[in-house]
């Protein structure tokens, strides 16, 4: 599975752990790619839009959830378009 660039805007669907079930339940997530590796992306799905402000805010107001890729059953880049 092709991940999309860092700092893409995705959309990922991955099955999530369920406590006291037999099956796994399907979940979809949107947000920022803000990390790639050989295991896991991380999802950035709450955050200042300019970095530099961020740092003010220390990491306390970032939503971020990593998830494993094996997880992942699809994968979007979004395409950002102005609403007017």
């Amino acid at each position: 599975m092709k991940i999309p660039r860092l700092n893409s805007v995705v959309e990922v669907r991955f099955v999530d752990h369920v406590e006291n079930a037999d099956e796994l339940a399907p979940v979809v997530l949107y947000g920022k790619l803000i990390k790639k590796t050989k295991l896991h992306i991380v999802v950035e799905t709450w955050s200042n839009p300019d970095p530099k402000e961020q740092e003010k805010y220390s990491d306390k107001d970032v939503t971020k959830y990593a998830i494993i890729k094996k997880a992942i059953t699809e994968i979007f880049q979004l395409k950002r378009v102005k609403v007017r």
